[in-house]
């Protein structure tokens, strides 16, 4: 196993453990760095009865993907600090009747080192992730923009 597989494993294992409902989704893993999180979820066990991906099940791997982006950024610098959803802007433009496919991007260099050094000296920073759902198979069918918030532990 290489060195990679071994941290996505371990990432997957504090998601699950962190937030159990990634388990339920059926979550994977797909890509996980300092400037994407890519994740995948089952169609059929977030599908509603419309034959489409249940839109709470798309918002939440979105939300999940976003968190495990800034999460990440936190572990990198060595903060001990929470990550929080504060505000969700999503739209809707298209129906997904597939396996869902969530990523997450980073914003531009200069907001993630906004938000770290924020976090260094206030305990507190919030950060904007652009976030978008579809289909594995298809473009983007929900877009949508987290605004996640990390607090110091103890501040």
């Amino acid at each position: 196993m290489n060195q990679d597989h071994l941290r996505a494993d371990e990432a997957l294992a504090t998601l699950y453990a962190d937030i159990p409902l990634a388990r339920a989704l059926g979550i994977e893993i797909v890509h996980r760095g300092p400037t994407r999180v890519e994740l995948t979820a089952p169609f059929e066990p977030n599908r509603n009865g419309h034959g489409t991906l249940f839109g709470g099940s798309a918002v939440s791997i979105a939300l999940i993907a976003g968190w495990l982006l800034v999460h990440g950024w936190v572990e990198a610098a060595g903060t001990d600090a929470d990550v929080v959803i504060h505000q969700l802007d999503a739209r809707f433009d298209v129906p997904i009747d597939g396996n869902a496919r969530a990523t997450a991007d980073a914003p531009p260099t200069r907001a993630r080192e906004r938000f770290e050094k924020t976090l260094d000296r206030r305990g507190r920073a919030r950060v904007d992730i652009p976030i978008r759902v579809g289909s594995v198979d298809t473009s983007t069918a929900t877009e949508l923009v987290g605004r996640y918030v990390a607090l110091r532990r103890g501040s």
